[in-house]
């Protein structure tokens, strides 16, 4: 005995039941097609990344960075430093920037480490 069913992406699919199995007729059914999947290589760049000038890359997803606001430069951007920078010791940074890294500092404070 054969059934038509119904597979997740609304394909119709032929299953023949026999025993206690269900067996599905390759013949019959149409074809399956999955997408795949597209992985970009490295981690994601932090969103301190738009307040700083991104420099030269030093390979493996590191770069040299510069304050947008001073003459501030890193040899190689710490995302945690440069949001300090920013939130604390810049004095050039606009106020909504600095406010903006001061509650972002404050909040991974606050969150707990699991």
């Amino acid at each position: 005995m054969s059934d038509l069913i119904q597979n997740y992406n609304n394909e119709a699919q032929y299953i023949s039941d026999t025993s206690d199995e269900y067996t599905f007729d390759k013949a019959k059914s149409s074809t399956i097609n999955q997408k795949k999947r597209k992985y970009t290589r490295g981690k994601k760049d932090d969103e301190v990344w738009n307040d700083v000038v991104k420099g030269d890359s030093l390979g493996q997803g590191f770069y040299k960075a510069n304050c947008k606001w001073c003459s501030l430069n890193w040899s190689r951007g710490h995302p945690q430093e440069m949001k300090v920078h920013l939130a604390r010791i810049c004095n050039n940074v606009p106020e909504n920037i600095k406010i903006k890294w001061r509650e972002n500092l404050a909040d991974n404070i606050s969150k707990p480490i699991i």
